[in-house]
């Protein structure tokens, strides 16, 4: 039981007394199936998908209001404002409430928005002597998966990273005072694994533009999806609004 209770909570980045049992149909099953990922690190996915943009990118303009009408929206930034025909909003939740909007939403849509739980979760990297077979390994106690996967050109890549969830489990790893503690529990855990190099550690509670990993699907169930019309979209059709952001 302890072991699904931890499984469920580093999925859920939150404790399993705040999360609804249907995230138990979610879990994934265990197998020997090889564990790919983006040689490089996930970010080469976004950096790919920018390059296609251009110049229509616009990196640190933070939105602060989004005003529509009929038939036009109007976004301001940090520096620019730009008017649309129609507007998507993509944000995490408290990024999200940060934002004015003109009209305001439905007050059945902003008690939902206000009362998303946010989860809280951080993942480790540690470069390894030697490359190791493909591998997954659980921490109970410590609320973490760590794991080897393939890279470039299916070979494993030398590093082991971690996945840890739940705020109490990144308060128990020390993770205010850098990502040391955490690779000392990780070496007690993967004694098969040669761990060299300094461990990168890498948050998002603490990044303005996130404030959490992603929404708990909470036993309170906040859906602001279901205060919309059946159409999905809000009264103005300029938007629709999306139950939770993920970072």
């Amino acid at each position: 039981m302890e072991t699904i209770r931890a499984r469920s909570e580093i999925s859920s980045a939150a404790p399993a007394e705040t999360v609804d049992a249907s995230v138990l149909g979610h879990l994934a099953a265990a197998d020997p199936t090889p564990c790919p990922s983006v040689a490089g690190g996930n970010v080469r996915l976004a950096e790919a998908l920018a390059r296609g943009l251009g110049g229509s990118l616009l990196l640190d303009e933070p939105v602060s209001a989004v005003e529509w009408g009929p038939g036009r929206v109007t976004v301001r930034a940090r520096t620019l404002d730009v008017e649309a025909d129609a507007a998507v909003l993509a944000a995490p939740t408290p990024c999200l409430l940060d934002i004015a909007l003109s009209p305001v939403l439905p007050a059945a849509v902003q008690r939902e928005l206000e009362a998303v739980v946010m989860g809280h979760a951080a993942k480790l990297f540690v470069p390894l002597a030697a490359t190791a077979p493909t591998s997954a390994v659980m921490s109970v106690p410590g609320r973490y998966w760590s794991w080897t996967a393939q890279g470039a050109e299916g070979r494993v890549q030398p590093v082991v990273s971690c996945f840890a969830g739940s705020a109490p489990a990144l308060e128990r790893l020390a993770l205010a005072d850098g990502g040391a503690g955490w690779a000392a529990s990780l070496a007690g855990l993967r004694p098969d694994l040669q761990l060299v190099g300094e461990p990168l550690l890498a948050t998002w509670s603490d990044d303005r533009y996130s404030r959490g990993a992603y929404s708990v699907h909470s036993r309170a169930g906040s859906h602001p999806r279901r205060c919309w019309p059946a159409s999905g979209r809000s009264p103005s059709q300029a938007s629709t609004w999306p139950a939770s952001g993920a970072p």
